[in-house]
């Protein structure tokens, strides 16, 4: 694990500080697994068009070949400019806004196919909303 954080708020304490939090954080990845993400089934859930709860996909394992994201924090929001997932199977890549004192996440997201020669699929696009412990992935026609 590679990357910066710095944070900061005006209050002592966890919660004054996820609301006032303000900083800056990156990090990047190299080769490793993402335990509890079932790329296939997450993409057959997207295939169908309908909105799920994401644990429904939080089995398996996905190769990745390397990470990177790159977030700014105002006001207790997180915006996550990029997060770019390199698996073996393909790209994962997300962006949006955390807000840390409520726990929510609105997050866009694209998941591509790895190229084998022929012509990539088209890109699926999806957002994930709701809050940390209930995360529902709604996808994008």
């Amino acid at each position: 694990l590679d990357g910066t954080l710095e944070l900061k708020g005006k209050y002592p304490g966890l919660m004054p500080f996820l609301k006032e939090a303000d900083g800056e954080a990156s990090v990047q990845l190299a080769k490793g697994e993402i335990r509890n993400f079932d790329r296939a089934a997450f993409v057959q859930r997207l295939d169908a068009g309908e909105i799920f709860n994401l644990p429904e996909v939080y089995q398996g394992l996905s190769g990745l070949t390397g990470a990177s994201a790159a977030a700014a924090t105002e006001d207790g929001v997180a915006i996550l400019s990029s997060a770019t997932f390199d698996l073996s199977e393909g790209k994962l890549t997300l962006s949006g806004a955390l807000p840390l004192f409520t726990r929510g996440i609105a997050l866009g997201g694209e998941l591509t196919d790895a190229g084998n020669g022929d012509a990539l699929a088209q890109p699926r696009r999806f957002f994930v909303g709701g809050s940390w412990e209930q995360p529902f992935v709604t996808p994008i026609k």
